[in-house]
Parts: structure tokens; sequence; C-alpha cells
């Protein structure tokens, strides 16, 4: 059940708490050593009820032990990441861009964003609540946030503060060559979990357990269902596009599962598995002569058995409830994410916002 949402200088009784959090990180780059060194990777933080988002991005920061700042938002009330129902709370200049960058009416239903501005006790949060924090928009690193337990009055103490670590801190940056002088030859252990493909870089890719964490995640008695588009659109990607592509597809899938009332169990699954990759493809400009892989619109329904009208229609459906788009980075190829436009933007919205990083090359950067 999401909470209800207090205005924002309200906390319970006006009284400032003390919110002890349980933060466990959920998917990230990492290695498989790591992942069998560390099957568990947690923090537990106290922060006061009076502090602010941002505050608990900074502790959170801090107790994996990462240095580089990216940007990040959290996400409260609904059933999972991005769901319409859920609350998205995300930095100021981000919601600045994605209002001036919007060109045609949403929608979406999904409650009006808030900012990280907002103090914990004005989110309506009680305790065993759950939400999610999202960091890095490239290298997708998930956590799972639950209030564990509300106390008060707070101590004398600075807050936030870590009272508990669980597991080691992944490296922020994961590099596939670390992990090679760490693993038998002989080691065939799958990855235990499923990880986005680090940008540039080709590793395996396991559709099995991706699909199956995503039955798992979203759709429950809707298996069947499910794996037919699924299994049209493993056919099409195998044949005509990329692991990738396969990838963003089964996300896409799993997302319409979660719409209340949306009908994907409806109507035939070609039409819908050529309307998601047909959305997917829009977003990495796949009707591009110069992209790699290339595929016009006519070709990929054709591929997956349906007309182009058809295609059309049923995107056009999706795009009513889910933004898939080129503005919109879980959308975008990792191996194109670097070279893509809105990592262009969103590099010289962070380069704007840090002007102490952007030394003229004549500049000394220690300035001691």
């Amino acid at each position: 059940m999401a909470p209800t949402e207090k205005s924002d200088d309200q906390t319970d009784g006006d009284q400032v708490s003390v919110f002890t959090l349980n933060v466990f990180l959920l998917e990230g780059l990492v290695s498989e050593s790591f992942l069998r060194q560390n099957p568990s990777v947690e923090r537990t933080i106290e922060i006061r009820s009076d502090q602010t988002l941002e505050d608990l991005h900074e502790a959170i920061f801090a107790a994996f032990d990462r240095f580089d700042e990216h940007m990040y938002e959290f996400q409260i009330g609904g059933k999972g990441p991005h769901d319409p129902d859920g609350k998205r709370y995300a930095l100021p200049m981000a919601l600045e861009y994605e209002a001036d960058m919007a060109t045609l009416p949403s929608k979406r239903k999904s409650p009006k964003p808030g900012t990280v501005d907002a103090s914990l006790g004005s989110l309506g949060l009680k305790q065993n609540d759950i939400f999610g924090y999202w960091f890095d928009f490239g290298d997708d690193w998930w956590h799972q946030i639950e209030l564990i337990k509300i106390s008060s009055p707070p101590d004398k103490e600075p807050y936030p503060r870590i009272t508990e670590r669980i597991g080691a801190s992944p490296p922020q940056y994961f590099d596939p060559d670390d992990d090679l002088d760490t693993i038998d030859d002989d080691d065939d252990e799958e990855w235990d979990g499923i990880k986005p493909l680090p940008y540039g870089e080709v590793r395996p890719y396991n559709s099995e357990l991706h699909l199956e964490k995503l039955l798992a995640m979203y759709v429950g008695v809707e298996k069947e269902r499910f794996l037919d588009i699924a299994t049209l659109i493993d056919e099409c990607t195998d044949e005509h596009l990329t692991d990738e592509y396969k990838m963003l597809g089964y996300n896409l899938l799993a997302h319409l599962t979660m719409i209340p009332q949306f009908p994907w169990r409806q109507g035939k699954p070609q039409s819908w598995a050529a309307g998601i990759l047909y959305l997917i493809g829009q977003a990495n400009f796949l009707s591009d002569p110069a992209t790699e892989p290339y595929m016009k619109s006519s070709a990929l329904a054709k591929a997956m058995g349906t007309s182009t009208g058809t295609m059309y229609l049923k995107a056009a459906r999706i795009k009513n409830d889910i933004e898939v788009g080129p503005l919109d980075p879980q959308w975008i190829l990792p191996s194109q994410f670097n070279d893509h436009p809105v990592t262009q933007v969103i590099n010289q919205m962070m380069s704007m916002n840090h002007p102490e990083n952007n030394f003229p090359d004549d500049t000394p950067t220690n300035l001691n």
C-alpha cells in the first residue's frame, strides 16, 4: 500500500523522529566473484525525520563507498520500479530538464514528481514501508529501502549515520578484466541476477535468467501469456537485432504487466511484441541507416508477422502509459549510452552544476 503523503513541512505530530532504514543493493554491475563473496550487500542508516532525501542520498553514497556523483532519484509508492502509481523524487535540475524537453502532452496518470528537498517526515512513511532508490542512470544501481524502525526523540549525535554494514562495497565502476584472475577456468557458475551490459562491452547475456527474474518480480500467474510475447521478442532479436534489444524488450513487457487494466493479455502476441520492439527501436534510432543495427519499420513489422499499421497502434497504446523514447535513459541500448544525445545533454548539465571540474587546459588542477 502506497504511503499517504503529507505536506512538505509536516512530520508525525510535528515531533522529530529517527528513521532506521535498511538499504539493500538489488542490482548493479558487479563481478561473479564479488557476488559469490558477498551474497547480500546491505547498510543500516539512521536519519532524522526532518532531514531530506538529499541527505539520505549522501548517506547511502558514503555507506557504499562511492566517489563519483551521478543523477539519482527515489521512488515511493507503487509496486515496482517505474510503477506509474508511484511518485518520483528527483533532482530539481532533472525535473527542469524534463519539463523543457516535454514537447507532447503525457497521458500517464503518474503523480507529479517531487524533489529530493522533501523531508523524510513529509512522505507519510510508516514502519515496514518499502521504497526504491536509483543511482546512476547509466550503470543502474538499484536499491530497496525498508523503514524498519521509528523512534524518538533523536540523541545529540549527528545524523544521518551508518550503524551496520553487511557485505563489502562493490567497485563503483565494473571492469570485466578485474575478474579474470579470480575465476577458475572450470568455473561454470551462472550470474546470480541480471546486470545490464557494460557500455561498449560485449558480455554473454542469459535471457533465461532474465525472464525468470522478471516473471518472479512482475507477472505471477500470467506466465503463459508473458512467455508467448517474450518468445516472439526472443526470435526477432536473435535473427535481426541484438541481445540488448532483447533485454530492453523484456523489460518493457514486464513494465506493461504492472499497469492496472492495461490490455496486454488481449490481441495477438505478435502485435504487442512488434509494438514493444518498435518503441525500443525509436528510442535508439533503429530506422536510421547510420545506426547499427539498422532496420526499417516495415521490415520489423514483417519480421513479427503483423502489419505496420497494427504495430504503430500497439506502440501508441503503450505510449499512453509509458513514455518510451530517447529522452529516457532506461530505454537506451547500454552499448550506445555514452554516445547517445541524451547522455551528452546530461553530461553538459552535470558540468554546469560542477564548474570546478572544468579546468581550461592551461590551468593547473592543484591550486594549493
